[in-house]
């Protein structure tokens, strides 16, 4: 999985990481809006090639979740659903605002065309397990940083 994320960071926003049944990553991000943006960059490195997919169409995204982790899972979980159910791939994720209980954000890009876009994997679910939004101390300063394991 190559990283392919806009802007200079001091940091690494999204790697994967071993595990040993399902995929996972970890995020991370100066404030919970930039994470919950890596997050999603992170997921769909898994799934296809972003700088495939032109940034077409806008479409707003809503959602409710009582706490930090629920929320990142319905995003996750939303873009999901518009890849599957809508054959909708994203360049460019934008999170406007995510504090519990909504948030509110957009994802751009278009649909999927056979001929431009390879789907490299399928993903099910992005899930709970060990997942927990904790700050760590780094060399760029306190970062949030967040595992995430995507069953597939």
């Amino acid at each position: 999985m190559e990283e392919r994320v806009e802007g200079p960071y001091p940091f690494i926003p999204f790697e994967p990481v071993e595990h040993t049944a399902d995929l996972a990553f970890v995020a991370r991000g100066r404030t919970l809006t930039e994470l919950f943006t890596h997050a999603a960059q992170g997921m769909v490195a898994f799934l296809y090639d972003r700088a495939t997919v032109e940034p077409r169409e806008e479409e707003r995204i809503e959602i409710m979740g009582e706490d930090a982790e629920e929320l990142l899972v319905a995003w996750l979980q939303e873009i999901l659903y518009r890849h599957e159910m809508r054959r909708h791939l994203y360049r460019e994720f934008r999170v406007e605002s995510a504090a519990p209980p909504r948030l509110v954000g957009s994802v751009h890009g278009e649909l999927f065309d056979p001929g431009r876009h390879e789907i490299l994997a399928h993903i099910k679910a992005a899930t709970y397990h060990d997942l927990a939004i904790v700050t760590e101390m780094t060399a760029a300063g306190p970062l949030l940083r967040v595992r995430v394991v995507l069953d597939t």
